[in-house]
């Protein structure tokens, strides 16, 4: 039941911050299955929301520390909040993003700043340096976002497509828009629905939490995904390829992906709602 005590605007954004939760959970998973290997560090516990994880760096095709990363998703939130604005001003309801699309923007305002002064009017964080020292509340919410957003990117530029709906994506203007993800494709074409993942997103939450009990930064590798049972959907996507040839090692290698000999002995296919026929994950 919910508790009276809390007013409804307080539970509007207790369920936006849960929305945000399990769309940076989506991006970590979709992360690792790439090969990334992100090192993340504890935050505040709260048992009013889902827990937002926050990498301080990031190996995903090169190493990425904090400001390589705020400075990234800088851009690609000035890239993606000009397309949100065309697509809402056409009154489109979705807006999918391809690597083309975002980068061709991204190297447009790279190359003529003043088209941030543009965007200033209704956007105040003028600066990746300007979201780094930001305080309090605002301080959390842009290391968040950026890093949330910094895995889209990274994502969007390993082929992958985002689609958001533009009605119901809320555009801050003193901070870092958060965006969240209504579905994703993988580059072989299979769409990836939220619904399809949120047995794996709940075993990653649950992986990742543990490891913090422990320490107070973990390293996290695409090793996880063979103790949440991700072996259905990396095989899905194409972007691995299973060989129990060498005991020895857990990760190595290969002409397309990543390795993993330790799915081998991980049989928890019978938790994940998918059938072998499959194309699109509903």
């Amino acid at each position: 039941m919910t508790d009276p005590r809390i007013s409804n605007e307080a539970l509007k954004q207790r369920e936006g911050r849960n929305k945000r939760a399990i769309c940076n959970r989506e991006l970590l998973l979709l992360s690792f299955i790439c090969g990334a290997e992100v090192t993340i560090d504890k935050t505040k516990k709260t048992s009013r929301a889902k827990k937002v994880f926050v990498g301080s760096s990031i190996t995903f095709d090169g190493k990425y520390s904090t400001n390589d990363i705020l400075e990234n998703a800088y851009f690609f939130e000035c890239a993606v909040r000009t397309l949100w604005k065309k697509a809402k001003a056409s009154y489109e309801t979705t807006l999918t993003l391809t690597k083309e699309v975002v980068k061709a923007e991204i190297e447009l305002i790279r190359q003529n700043p003043e088209l941030i002064k543009v965007l200033s009017d209704d956007f105040k964080v003028r600066s990746s340096e300007y979201a780094v020292n930001s305080v309090g509340k605002r301080r959390t919410k842009n290391k968040e976002a950026a890093f949330s957003n910094f895995l889209a990117y990274k994502l969007l530029m390993n082929g992958f497509t985002l689609t958001c709906q533009v009605s119901a994506q809320k555009v801050t203007t003193k901070t870092l828009n958060f965006y969240t993800w209504k579905s994703y494709k993988a580059p072989n074409g299979v769409v990836i629905k939220k619904e399809s993942v949120e047995v794996l997103t709940k075993a990653l939450s649950k992986e990742i939490k543990q490891r913090l009990t422990k320490e107070a930064t973990v390293k996290i590798t695409p090793n996880i995904l063979s103790f949440i049972g991700a072996k259905y959907l990396i095989e899905k996507l194409g972007l691995h390829t299973i060989d129990t040839c060498d005991p020895m090692s857990a990760f190595k290698p290969c002409n397309n992906g990543i390795v993993d000999n330790d799915f081998s002995f991980i049989k928890l296919n019978h938790l994940h709602p998918f059938t072998p026929l499959d194309t699109n994950f509903m």
